[in-house]
């Protein structure tokens, strides 16, 4: 079977078990959204948030996880690069399909670098509308500029220092999708060798605070995905298509929680 017959394979399996997807929904806009390297149930509460939080555009989780094990989703770097080029096809089609309709990826964890190099694989002519990274298990310093130059709205990464364990740990022992053995983007945020700050001026970072915890998010690697803190703080931006308000309003959220958190910790 060639490389077009595995696509229309791929694409009617993932048109055929959808729950967060309808007919009317794919003529509004597709958010593309990619679990971590266990296929975890996290990633069904990101499309439970996204849902929640009025997103009415036709959410598919694409299935790109090895059905050899997660050790294998995780460093078969070969394998994953394939997959993202799949994700990037599949956009490729949508768009052709419907088009100047909206298009976002959402990554958690392992998922974070298919969504990143699905963005890197598109063709030169397409890009999405905005990239989504939940606790991603990507190297901090991994570059992100060809993946922004693929994005009209840019990235934004959440992350947390608390994620000690799987993304601490786990990524120095196991590596990271990129295959460096350092704590991931998902636990220190990413870092441009780039000192103006320039080459990452599209990207927001929002880092855990204790106000996180009453969406649900305590801090950890299986709290990360919590369906209300998808459906408070990512479903707007991808409501909004990624509009410069919400990404300001998400800037201005995250700054009153580190300024209370630092507040809190004073007194």
């Amino acid at each position: 079977m060639g490389r077009m017959g595995i696509l229309v394979v791929v694409l009617v399996c993932i048109a055929g078990c959808q729950p967060w997807a309808s007919p009317e929904e794919y003529d509004n806009g597709l958010v593309v959204v990619l679990s971590g390297v266990g296929g975890d149930v996290c990633s069904t509460t990101v499309c439970d948030g996204l849902e929640a939080g009025g997103v009415d555009y036709a959410i598919e989780m694409f299935p790109w996880t090895s059905p050899l094990g997660m050790f294998d989703s995780l460093q078969n770097v070969k394998r994953n690069r394939e997959q993202a080029q799949e994700v990037a096809d599949r956009i490729a089609a949508y768009q052709d399909e419907h088009p100047d309709k909206p298009v976002f990826l959402v990554g958690h964890s392992g998922g974070g670098g298919i969504a990143v190099w699905a963005a890197e694989a598109l063709p030169a002519d397409r890009a999405v509308d905005g990239i989504v990274l939940v606790s991603p298990a990507l190297s901090p310093g991994y570059d992100l500029r060809p993946a922004m130059a693929r994005s009209h709205g840019g990235v934004v990464n959440f992350c947390s220092e608390l994620d000690w364990f799987i993304l601490g740990v786990g990524t120095t022992v196991y590596g990271t999708i990129d295959r460096e053995y350092v704590d991931s983007a998902g636990k220190v945020g990413f870092s441009s060798s780039d000192p103006s700050g320039q080459a990452y001026e599209h990207l927001l970072q929002v880092p855990w605070t204790v106000n996180s915890v009453g969406q649900g998010h305590l801090g950890g690697h299986t709290t990360s995905g919590s369906v209300w803190l998808i459906q408070n703080d990512v479903a707007p931006l991808i409501r909004e298509d990624f509009s410069e308000a919400s990404l300001e309003a998400l800037r201005v959220k995250t700054a009153k929680a580190k300024a209370g958190y630092v507040r809190a910790n004073v007194e």
